[in-house]
């Protein structure tokens, strides 16, 4: 969808609402002048954060809107899967990805033995951290996508003119998971802190 119709959609959702501009700039915590130049088409489609924003004051979903300003089409998510995504942009990705393979949650959790409301948590950002890159991996055939591209859309690879460089972000992969394992056993919360303590000690300059 174009700018200008998007804006022009957000504005009938305003309206069908009720809200002024004003209001729904203070419920949305954005300012009113931006909210205006989006309706009039001057801002160019908004972000993902300021649509999650925007979603519950205009009492539409927020995967609605980002169908709408184009985030969940496959051409979208071809053209960006450099782009590591935040919890919620991801999630909406994930299930922009499940939703084009007609699967529901509960199709999915079957194919790769995970629960809908685990699977849910995620598409709605709602989950600590990102899944694991275990998750992932299971996550890329059903969903036919690559597995290194939905690494970097979780932030964990660079993926740099087609090619992948396998690195992997110790911190975040410590900050993220709760499925890392040692000798057979599943490191708790604070056994993963706490390898994060000696490795900035290791490291103080980094």
């Amino acid at each position: 969808m174009e700018p200008l119709s998007f804006g022009l959609y957000l504005k009938t959702l305003r309206e069908e609402a009720n809200l002024s501009m004003g209001k729904l700039a203070k419920e949305a915590e954005i300012s009113q002048p931006y909210i205006s130049q989006i309706e009039n088409g001057d801002r160019g489609i908004p972000s993902p954060e300021i649509l999650k924003k925007l979603a519950k004051p205009l009492s539409v979903d927020y995967f609605d809107l980002m169908d709408k300003a184009g985030y969940l089409t496959s051409d979208y998510i071809g053209s960006n899967s450099n782009d590591a995504l935040n919890k919620e942009s991801f999630g909406a990705y994930i299930k922009g990805l499940r939703t084009s393979k007609g699967l529901t949650l509960t199709e999915l959790g079957d194919l790769i033995g995970y629960s809908n409301p685990y699977l849910s948590q995620i598409e709605n950002g709602k989950k600590k951290g990102m899944p694991s890159p275990e998750l992932l991996k299971l996550l890329s055939s059903p969903l036919g996508v690559e597995y290194h591209e939905l690494m970097a859309k979780a932030g964990y690879w660079t993926v740099d003119s087609g090619t992948v460089e396998q690195e992997v972000d110790i911190e975040k992969l410590l900050s993220n998971n709760s499925n890392i394992i040692y000798r057979g056993s599943t490191l708790t919360e604070d056994e993963l802190k706490r390898i994060v303590t000696v490795l900035e000690l290791l490291f103080p300059n980094r």
